[in-house]
């Protein structure tokens, strides 16, 4: 057995998801700076008293000069902490430009982008959006994201800033509606959206997620991936803070999110992010994610789209759940036997401890019923 596969072994089982908690609920009498810097140091203390006598003490790191490097891990925590903690401090100052300069510079210093933990999503791949209803039937242009031409509607978001469009997708119709806050699901309208080319996406994973596919990654290479979460969960931390103030106009949980998708996808191999819905109650979930994805425009033109996601994604007519009642309302409810089909075990707790099986709900529903819809290029 090699020494990092012993480590591996070791400190796998000290890795639990009470530790590495996301997202971080901020009460609503505290100030986010001091929340902040209070979550990466609970992470940091946890890191020195149970992980580092592990890694810090027994990984060879050396230098170029064969020369053994102390506390490698332990200190690159550190380094990305007081960034992220600067990086608000100037922002917070007014000097906004300051704050995005030191951002990339300080993990430019430390390669951090290669450390970053990166998918590809294969071609064809499904995602969701979903509008609110606005009494007319919608066009797949329409749930794409906000023409050039409209700029001055875009609000900010977690991952984009004001004027700034972007297209933010779900992997389920059951993300989209909890980004919309639990609205009347039948006042929403959804689109499915297919990939026509891989792609690459930086992403921010739950630990229960990210240590399911590291399951899947060669056994040797598993501890330098591990080692590569640990270094950047205070970004995984910083990104994932629960907004306090929906209404608020400044959301002090966005400045992170927002400096490091101007960071990542200066990087041209990126095309975007993956990451947790901050709204959803995962506990109410089994054998399912929840994640959202946002994919900034690429070119900035005068009207229309970003020429880019146009390629990159087709776009089937949007529906809703009373139209899919309308076109569907079989007298009798048949059966359908089958060889060969994928069993979805999926399942959900809308009211708890009430679990039904995902593919039974509206959610799966609409799902099924999108899946093979034609899709269509947006004009």
């Amino acid at each position: 057995m090699s020494i990092y596969k012993d480590i591996y072994d070791r400190i796998r089982p000290l890795i639990e998801k009470e530790n590495f908690k996301i997202p971080n609920n901020q009460p609503c009498n505290t100030y986010f700076l001091e929340f902040l810097e209070q979550i990466l140091n609970e992470y940091q203390g946890f890191y020195e008293t149970n992980l580092a006598k592990y890694i810090d003490s027994e990984v060879p790191f050396n230098d170029e000069e064969g020369k053994r490097n102390e506390n490698v891990t332990l200190n690159k925590i550190k380094y990305i902490s007081e960034t992220i903690i600067k990086t608000v401090q100037l922002y917070y100052d007014g000097k906004i430009q300051k704050a995005s300069e030191y951002f990339t510079k300080r993990l430019n210093d430390e390669l951090v982008n290669d450390l970053i933990f990166s998918t590809t999503i294969k071609e064809n791949e499904n995602f969701y959006r979903a509008r609110k209803d606005d009494c007319q039937l919608y066009h797949p242009s329409d749930l794409f994201h906000i023409k050039f031409e409209l700029r001055e509607i875009v609000s900010t978001a977690r991952y984009s800033i004001p004027g700034l469009p972007a297209l933010y997708l779900g992997n389920n119709t059951y993300t989209c509606w909890q980004e919309f806050e639990k609205s009347k699901f039948r006042d929403l309208w959804f689109a499915k959206m297919t990939n026509q080319r891989e792609m690459e996406v930086t992403s921010i994973l739950r630990i229960e997620d990210f240590l399911k596919e590291l399951q899947s990654i060669n056994s040797v290479l598993q501890l330098t991936f591990l080692l590569r979460y640990l270094v950047t969960f205070p970004l995984i931390l910083a990104t994932t803070i629960k907004v306090k103030n929906g209404r608020a106009t400044f959301k002090p949980e966005y400045i992170i999110p927002q400096m490091l998708i101007e960071y990542i996808t200066s990087k041209s191999t990126i095309d975007g992010i993956k990451f947790p819905s901050t709204k959803v109650n995962y506990s109410s979930l089994h054998n399912m994610q929840a994640y959202n994805y946002v994919f900034p425009v690429k070119k900035i033109e005068k009207s229309g789209y970003c020429e880019q996601l146009v390629e990159d994604f087709l776009v089937t007519k949007p529906t809703c759940l009373d139209m899919e009642d309308i076109i569907h309302n079989p007298p009798i409810i048949g059966t359908t036997h089958g060889y060969g089909t994928t069993i979805d075990k999926r399942e959900i707790e809308i009211i708890k401890e009430v679990k039904v099986p995902y593919n039974k709900t509206s959610f799966g529903k609409l799902e099924n019923r999108l899946k093979n819809r034609e899709t269509y290029r947006v004009e």
